[in-house]
C-alpha cells in the first residue's frame, strides 16, 4: 500500500519531466544551430578576406572553391535551406565588393568614396549601391567645396544577411560569347557583334547598363507581376525586360514550350526526374546566352549559341546533329543545345557506362570557361564577377532564374 503514493507521484511528475526535457532539447538545438550559424558567418568572412588578398588567380580560385564548398555543405546538412545556400553562393561577388569597400573605408574613407564614384564595387546589391552612390555624391560635393576634411559616407550593410543577393539585375553573360555593349539602334547590332567576335573569346551576351562615360544606375528588382499583355507565354526572366524595345525576348516562348515537351517525351522524363526540362529553364538559359540588349539577332537565330564556329568541336555533328556554320533557327538551336547539354550531363567510365551528373553540372560542362572576369577594364560589363569562376556563375545564374520564374507561377504568389 505504501508504494502506491510513490507511484502516483511518479506518474504525476512524468509529464512535467517530459515537458522539461523537451524544452531543454529545444534550447540545446537552438543554441547549437545559433553557434553553427555564427561559425558559418565567421568562415564566410574569413574566405572573403582570403579571396580579396589572394596574390594570384590560382590562390583566389582555391579560396572561392573552399567558400562555395562550405556553403553547399551547410545546405546539404540542413543548416541552411538549399535555396538560401545557392543564393549565398551567387552573391559571393557582391559580398566580396561589400567586404572590400568596408575595409577600404575603415582605412581611408575619402579614397573609398572616390573609388566608389569611379565605378568600383559594381557587384553590390542594386538598392545598396544606389543608396551609397547618393551619399557618396553628396560627400564629394561637400569635399570639393570645403576641402578634404573627411567624408560622411557610411559603411555598407553587413555582408552576412539571409536575403543577400548578387547584382541580379545584370543581364549576364553566356556560353562563350563576348559581352555585347547595348545599342539603342538595331541597325548597329550586326556591326557591334562582328567587331566583338574578332577576339575569338566568347561569353554570353550582356545587356550592359553602363556607358563609356560611366556606369548607369542599377535597376532595382521589381516585385510587380507582369500582365499577360506585357510578358510572353512563359514570363519575364528576372532582369530581362520584355517591354518596349526588348519585347523580342518573348519571341521564342512557344519554341521553348514545344522543345521541352518533345525532349521530355523523347527520353521519358517526368517532372520528378532530375533531368526534366521546363520551358522556364530553357528561357532562362537562352537569356544568359543571348538575351542582352545588343543580341537580338543571335537570340532570333541561335539563342543557345550552340553552333558558334569559334566553339565548334567535331562531336557536335554526331551528338547534336549540327553542321559547322550552318544557318540556324531557334528550333534547331534549342534541339541541338538540349542534346549537347544531355551529353555534357553524363560522365563515362572506362567501359563507357554513363553516370548522370545533373543539369547544373551539365551547364558547367557546356560552358567550361574558368575566367574570373575580374579585370578592372570589365567593370562596365554586367558579367564582371570577380571571385567566381565563369562556369560556376553561368550555371548558377541560369538555375536561379529558372527557380525565380517557377516560383512566380506558384498559386501562393
Amino acid at each position: 500500500m505504501s508504494s502506491r503514493p510513490k507511484t502516483r507521484t511518479r506518474d504525476t511528475l512524468f509529464d512535467e519531466r517530459q515537458s522539461a526535457l523537451g524544452r531543454a532539447t529545444e534550447t540545446y538545438k537552438k543554441l547549437f544551430i545559433d553557434g553553427q550559424l555564427a561559425q558559418l558567418d565567421q568562415d564566410r568572412r574569413f574566405y572573403l578576406g582570403k579571396i580579396a588578398d589572394a596574390a594570384n588567380d590560382q590562390d583566389r580560385e582555391r579560396y572561392v572553391t573552399a567558400l562555395v564548398g562550405r556553403l553547399k555543405l551547410s545546405g546539404d546538412v540542413g543548416l541552411l535551406h538549399k535555396d538560401d545556400a545557392d543564393r549565398l553562393i551567387e552573391s559571393i561577388p557582391g559580398d566580396l565588393d561589400i567586404f572590400t569597400y568596408n575595409r577600404e573605408y575603415a582605412t581611408d574613407p575619402v579614397h573609398a568614396q572616390r573609388l566608389f564614384l569611379n565605378g568600383a564595387y559594381p557587384n553590390m546589391r542594386a538598392e545598396l549601391r544606389d543608396e551609397l552612390l547618393k551619399v557618396a555624391s553628396t560627400a564629394e560635393t561637400q569635399l570639393s567645396q570645403q576641402g578634404p576634411n573627411g567624408s560622411d559616407l557610411p559603411q555598407a550593410d553587413s555582408i552576412i544577411e539571409e536575403d543577400s543577393e548578387t547584382n541580379k539585375d545584370a543581364e549576364e553573360a553566356s556560353n562563350d560569347q563576348l559581352p555585347a555593349e547595348p545599342d539603342t539602334q538595331e541597325e548597329d547590332t550586326a556591326e557591334v557583334k562582328e567587331a566583338e567576335s574578332v577576339s575569338g573569346e566568347q561569353y554570353a551576351a550582356v545587356g550592359g547598363r553602363g556607358g563609356r562615360s560611366g556606369p548607369a544606375q542599377p535597376q532595382k528588382p521589381s516585385t510587380a507581376k507582369q500582365t499577360p499583355s506585357k510578358a510572353g507565354l512563359i514570363g519575364e526572366v528576372h532582369g530581362y525586360s520584355e517591354i518596349g524595345k526588348t519585347s523580342w525576348r518573348a519571341a521564342n516562348d512557344q519554341v521553348f514550350i514545344d522543345a521541352a515537351k518533345i525532349y521530355n517525351e523523347k527520353y521519358g522524363l517526368l517532372p520528378n526526374h532530375s533531368g526534366y526540362i521546363t520551358p522556364e529553364f530553357l528561357k532562362s538559359w537562352a537569356m544568359i546566352e543571348s538575351g542582352g540588349e545588343g543580341d537580338r539577332k543571335a537570340f532570333l537565330t541561335d539563342p543557345f549559341q550552340v553552333n558558334d564556329p569559334r566553339n565548334w568541336v567535331a562531336e557536335k555533328a554526331r551528338i547534336a546533329g549540327l553542321k559547322k556554320g550552318e544557318a540556324m533557327t531557334p528550333q534547331k538551336s534549342v534541339s541541338a543545345a538540349l542534346e549537347w547539354l544531355r551529353y555534357k550531363s553524363f560522365s563515362y567510365d572506362q567501359r563507357g557506362v554513363p553516370t548522370w551528373l545533373g543539369l547544373e553540372q551539365g551547364l558547367k560542362n557546356y560552358n567550361t570557361k574558368k575566367d574570373l572576369h575580374d579585370d578592372p577594364k570589365r567593370m562596365w560589363q554586367n558579367d564582371y564577377h570577380p571571385g567566381m569562376l565563369h562556369k560556376d556563375w553561368y550555371a548558377t545564374a541560369i538555375m536561379l532564374r529558372m527557380f525565380d520564374l517557377l516560383k512566380g507561377k506558384s498559386p501562393s504568389q
